[in-house]
């Protein structure tokens, strides 16, 4: 199960409300990394989704070509 927070539209009470409902219900802890090397693997695939994320998102650059008068 995957939990992600928005932080940009603010930490609401309703989120830590469902948190808590979760850890009582036998919700893990958040520990899925425990060895070293997963945690880097995983946050270099994370990394690798965002930078590709970002580059479809990205406006398309668009070429105009110059005319310049001569006198």
């Amino acid at each position: 199960m995957l939990l992600m927070v928005d932080g940009a539209f603010g930490f609401e009470m309703e989120t830590f409300e469902f948190l808590n409902m979760c850890q009582v219900h036998g919700y893990p802890r958040p520990d899925p990394y425990p060895n070293p090397k997963e945690l880097a693997l995983a946050l270099a695939i994370a990394l690798a989704l965002v930078l590709a994320l970002a580059l479809a998102l990205a406006p398309t650059p668009t070429l105009t070509r110059c005319t310049a008068s001569r006198a």
